[in-house]
């Protein structure tokens, strides 16, 4: 795509995830750690020894309950600047950063583009949360069944397809912001699993060892 869309795409980067990404990344952390103790305290509940224990709707609720105000707060911070950074911020920025005007344009497009899919992420992190806490085989699983349904037929598509300087960067944007918007849809299907196997006792949860001090 040239010097110049190179140029773009990491000064984009380095404004979506230098700085717009880090609260994300925050409510992420956060979310994992209140679920976990969340989870803790419905582990022992049921009793630790319980290999597959039954959870409610309520339990199931308040285990995922700071994920969901996660995504709630992700939301709030998200949307705003994803509008506000489209229409008035990414080309001063770029600008800012690059010195190119050339850049800064093709940074703006960029933006325009893709940073739409960056909502879906954000959700998607904060969801995704509630499987790291709990299950995180299954949290490893959702992101190898994202690869390779996603990532995978696209990296052999690529080479057959016959990418061209006026092509590139509209299968970089359907690749890049597809896999986002994917993974979105994956982790709603995966939490559904997780939860309807909870809730009938067909998940065989791992042991709980207690270390004495």
């Amino acid at each position: 795509m040239g010097s110049d869309y190179a140029t773009a795409w990491g000064v984009f980067n380095t404004i979506r995830w230098g700085l717009v990404m880090v609260p994300v990344q925050a409510l992420e952390a956060t979310s994992s750690t209140f679920v976990g103790h969340a989870w803790g305290a419905w582990r022992h509940k049921v009793g630790i020894d319980t290999r597959k224990p039954k959870a409610s709707k309520r339990d199931i609720r308040t285990i995922m309950k700071p994920a969901i105000i996660s995504v709630g707060v992700a939301l709030l911070i998200e949307i705003p600047l994803c509008f506000t950074m489209s229409l008035w911020g990414t080309q001063p920025f770029a600008r800012y950063l690059s010195g190119s005007d050339k850049v800064a344009g093709i940074t703006e497009y960029m933006w325009r583009t893709i940073d739409w899919c960056y909502i879906f992420y954000a959700v998607s992190t904060q969801l995704a949360s509630i499987l790291l806490a709990t299950r995180p085989r299954w949290y490893l699983g959702q992101s190898l069944v994202s690869n390779l349904f996603w990532v995978l037929p696209w990296a052999i598509v690529v080479e057959v397809i016959g990418l061209n300087k006026d092509t590139a960067w509209k299968w970089h944007a359907i690749i890049f912001g597809g896999s986002l918007v994917v993974s979105f849809v994956i982790i709603l299907v995966v939490l559904g699993a997780w939860a309807w196997r909870l809730m009938s006792g067909r998940s065989r949860l791992s042991p709980v060892y207690l270390v004495v001090g």
